[in-house]
Order: structure tokens, then sequence, then C-alpha cells
């Protein structure tokens, strides 16, 4: 259905997607008829139409004709007009006209020829953009393409490639202003240039970057630079993958030379290895501190996932055995390090991707065993430094001592992938019982580091699918470290620590701590701890969510308004508690009855 504003007095298919109508004041307007769309209007008033009045009224036969048929033969032109095609399109594309003295013939003009016009006119950015819409099926009024897509797309496409490389000749050529006007050549460059890149790459050219347009605009110095600099966009959203090992190797050197070493890097990131000079990007990245890069570098290219995690713990390794300040950048660093653990350890690729999963069970125990390592075997040593070759398990070490929780937090996000727990058993064991060790046997951890691991190794435990061998004994320690309330030694020169570190714990890991032994008690993994001794500790800690739960289970319903007086988290839901309340009411022998 087709509504328009105006009486139709003929209609004639150009296509299948285009029509020609005549109105009443003898206007020829082009419409595209997916959405209605006017697409020109002419006015055919000098053509003098031919119209069927005489045959329409009989004047022959005496005009004995009805009403209906009289009026109709005012405007009736249907045989005026009919539409032809030549031998070389495949649709119509003429239209005839039977005037009163002569024929007339209005042409839509054939594909090729909407985008020379546009050319020939120097309008280069609309034949370029018609180009790109008739490519992408969006354009109006296309004559002379064929119907099958791929075909279609082929023409197209070779038509871009003459429409850029002409573009390109003509900027550098009599197009190109005056060398002495700086900014009007830099924007005339940035134009052209931004133009080609994204028009080649629409149509999946990207072979025509190098060499034909980077050797046309590499002989100005103005123009190379902001080529190579306008490659950054495209590399960065993922459409630039592959390029010239040449290209790349004066696009690290641009960069270089100007200090942008921050968008050097996530180029890097995003280009495959092949493309890449791996002495002189491996050597960059070392000098520049481009942390990401080298780790990308020694993955990609050597399929090494142990050596960087060494290199880059290298920088930080004594100031976090130390216990010494880091600066904004080892902080930086620290926190890579650790989504590049969090990376290998759920089979991903650091920054971005996915592991192939051939390699994710090798990758996840080599990292596992390096963060295991016992001592350090290549460490250099110097008056310095010489204590450190002699610490035990250094990497799970400096680790705990830059961020104790979040360390945890990533082993928790590894150890729920259960690929991870089925087949790692072992080194899971291992890491644990190293920690377990060092956290309760040997000093140097303060107390918000054993409340993290033991709050980690409890959630760990309450899982259904946990391979954690564990024993009595360790609950017990787990149970103590969850409920222990921190050993507070007050030295004048050190109380404003002391009160900012009891203000940082209080503000959120009581309440983390608590839900985890929620957690193990709901799993049913402590049921042979003796009830008393849990309340116990629970009310010394505070823990009254627990204390709830095993007044829930004991039936000893007369407690449990007890502890939402004393938590002050919940004293505004006092109104909850008139369901207990009416157990209040019960008989001694109906309070402990199953509900």
């Amino acid at each position: 259905k087709l509504c328009l504003n105006y009486v139709i007095e003929s209609l004639e298919w150009f296509s299948s997607r285009t029509i020609g109508t005549i109105d009443a004041t003898e206007n020829l307007h082009i419409i595209d008829v997916k959405s209605e769309e006017e697409l020109e209007s002419v006015d055919i008033g000098n053509v003098k139409l031919v119209y069927g009045t005489e045959y329409f009224e009989s004047v022959d036969t005496g005009g004995n004709v009805s009403k209906a048929m009289s009026i109709a033969a005012e405007r009736a032109c249907y045989y005026s007009l009919c539409t032809r095609s030549g031998a070389r399109h495949f649709s119509h594309s003429q239209l005839l006209l039977l005037g009163m003295n002569a024929v007339y013939g209005y042409s839509l003009r054939n594909w090729y020829e909407r985008i020379d016009w546009l050319f020939k006119h120097n309008k280069f950015s609309g034949a370029l953009f018609l180009t790109l819409s008739m490519y992408n099926d969006e354009a109006k009024a296309v004559i002379g393409l064929p119907s099958n897509k791929s075909d279609k797309k082929a023409i197209i496409r070779e038509k871009m490639v003459d429409l850029v490389e002409n573009y390109s000749d003509l900027s550098v050529g009599i197009l190109r202003p005056d060398k002495d006007k700086i900014d009007v050549l830099r924007q005339h460059y940035t134009e052209v240039i931004q133009s080609c890149l994204h028009y080649c790459l629409a149509v999946n050219r990207s072979d025509l970057i190098f060499p034909n347009l980077y050797e046309k605009f590499s002989n100005d110095p103005l123009a190379k630079a902001i080529f190579l600099e306008s490659l950054e966009f495209h590399i960065l959203n993922s459409e630039l993958h592959d390029l010239s090992p040449v290209l790349v190797k004066d696009l690290v050197n641009h960069y270089e030379e100007r200090k942008k070493f921050n968008e050097l890097e996530s180029i890097i990131l995003r280009l495959n290895i092949d493309c890449l000079d791996i002495h002189q990007l491996i050597t960059l990245c070392r000098k520049e501190k481009m942390y990401d890069g080298i780790i990308y570098i020694h993955n990609q290219a050597f399929d090494e996932y142990i050596t960087p995690f060494e290199e880059l713990f290298s920088v930080l390794l004594e100031k976090l055995l130390k216990r010494q300040q880091l600066t904004n950048s080892e902080i930086i660093l620290a926190s890579k390090i650790l989504v590049y653990i969090n990376c290998c350890l759920t089979g991903r690729i650091y920054p971005m991707g996915e592991l192939h999963i051939s390699k994710r069970q090798k990758v996840r125990r080599n990292i596992l065993r390096t963060i295991c390592q016992f001592k350090l075997h290549d460490y250099p040593e110097n008056e310095i430094n010489k204590d450190i070759k002699h610490i035990i398990y250094p990497y799970l070490r400096a680790l705990l001592n830059f961020d104790a929780k979040e360390f945890f937090k990533v082993l928790s996000l590894a150890f729920e992938e259960l690929d991870c727990m089925m087949k790692d058993k072992e080194e899971i064991q291992h890491l644990i019982d190293i920690l377990l060790h060092i956290m309760s046997e040997t000093s140097g951890f303060n107390q918000s580091q054993i409340c993290a691991f033991f709050t980690f190794l409890s959630r760990q435990v309450a899982r259904p699918e946990n391979p954690i061998l564990t024993s009595n004994l360790l609950f017990d320690q787990v149970q103590n470290f969850m409920t222990i309330q921190v050993q507070i030694l007050i030295y004048i020169h050190i109380i404003l620590q002391i009160i900012e570190h009891l203000t940082m714990e209080n503000s959120g890991r009581v309440d983390e701590r608590q839900h985890a032994l929620l957690d193990l008690l709901h799993s049913g993994k402590i049921d042979h701890i003796p009830k008393a001794k849990l309340l116990n500790l629970s009310e010394k800690a505070k823990f009254y969510r627990v204390c709830e739960s095993i007044h829930w289970e004991q039936r000893a319903f007369d407690k449990i308004l007890s502890c939402y007086l004393n938590d002050d988290s919940r004293k505004v839901r006092l109104s909850y508690l008139s369901h207990f309340i009416i157990f209040l009411h019960f008989s001694s022998r109906n309070k402990y009855l199953p509900i």
C-alpha cells in the first residue's frame, strides 16, 4: 500500500523498488516504494502529454458513454507512457512519454553514473558515501546492479577501490593546499586520510592501506604522521588486526618519538603478534615499563605465561616482602599482576579474550605452582636483598602483603570454575596447606590478613563441591579466627594507626566474616562442632545472625528476641518479631516441636 498526497494519473515501475508517478499538474515523481520517500520531482508540462479524450468519450460513435468514462477521459494518459530497458541494463531505466509534438525520454542514472557525476563535480565525500550506501544496500533508486548480493557487493567494492585510489591521488596532487598553510594542510590531510581508511575498511579492503595508500602519503612528513595516527582509531575499534610489519615498525617509531606510550601499548595489544617486531617491542616495553605489552608478547609470541609473571614481580618483590610503601605506579603494577593471575586461573587471555581450551589446565597449574614456589632460584643477590632468597614462599607472601583480601577474591573466582576444582585438586590442596601453615604457624601477618584468609577458607569449605581436605583441627582454627576480636597493644606512637585500622575493619569486615560463618553453618560441614561452643564464640564476636540461626535450629524462640535487640543493624526491623512473639505463648512442650 502506497499513500500519496496527490491524485495519480499514471504509474510506471523503474525497478522492483522504484516507481514513477504523474500527478494532475503534470509533475513526474520518483518514489522509493519501501520507504515511500519521494526522491525527485520533475515538471513535465513542456511535454504536452497526449490524453485519451476522444477515445474515452467515444466521439466516433456519438459520445454515448457513461458519466464516469466521460470524466476519466479528461485525464486518461496511461497509453502515452512506457518504460524500456537497454540490453546492458538489468532493470527498466528509461521512461518514454508521448507528447503532442514529440516523444520524450526521462532516464534514471545508472548506479555508476550517479557516483561518477558526484566525483566529477568534486563532491568526493558524497561519491564515497553513496557508494558505501549501495554496498550496504541502503541506497534508493539504484539501477543497473545485479540482484545477486554477492555479485553486487563485488562490483561495488571494486568501484570503491577506484574511488579511494583516485581521491588519494588527487589529494596529494592538484587538491593539495599551499604547504605554507600548515593548519589548512593538516585539516586537508586529516579529512582525506580518515575518509580513505574508513571506506577501505567498510568494504573489507584493508589490503589497500599498505602499500597503496601509505606510500602515497608517506612522501609528505605531515601526511605520514597523520596517516599513522589515524590508524589508532581503527585498531582500537578492532577493525584492524593485521598490518604490514614495515608499517607497524614505522607506527611504533612514530609513537616512541612522540612519547605516546599509553596509546602505543593499547595498539600493541590489539595487533596480531605476526605483525610485530618482537625484539624492538620487548626492548621498548621494558624500557618504558609497558607491562601489558610484556605480558602480551610473552603470551602470544612464546606461549609463555610464567616468565612475564616473574619479570613483573621482580619489580615489586623486594618492597612487598619488606612491607615498604609502594608508589602509585607500583600499586598499578601489583593490581595488574592480580588481574593476570585471575586470567590465568580462569582460562582467559590478559587483558581480553578467551584462552584456548587445550591450554587452560596447563596455564592454571603452572601459575599455581609458581605462586606456591618454595624459594627463589635466580633472584640477583646483593647486600640489600641478600635475605630475600631465603624467604619461604616469597610470591605468596608478597601477594598477601599487597592486598590479602583481593588475592583471596581472585582465588575464590578461580575456584568457582568447576573445571578448575575437578582437575586441579592437588594444586588447590597444596596452596591451602601452604596458606594455613604460613598464616597460622609463622609470624608476619596482621589480624586483618589472617581473618581474610579464614573467611576465604570458610566459604570454600562450605561449598558443596569443594575438593579441600580438612580436619577437625582445621575447623577449630577457622572458627577461632572467624570470631576472635582484634588484640590491641596500645602504644603512644602508633595509636592513630590503630584507630584508623579498627575503623576500616568495623566498616565491613565483621559482616563479611559473619556471613562466611553462616555459610559454613548452613553447609552442614561443622555439624560435629558442639552448638554450645559455637554459640559462645558467636556471642563473643557479636555474630547475632549466627546466634539466631542456632536458636532457630534448637527451637529456642524466646532467645531470638535478644539477637534482634543486641544487633544494631536490625533494630529497625523489630516489627518483624511479632512472628516470634507468638511462639512465646506456646507451652514448654509445644515450643520445641518441629514447625
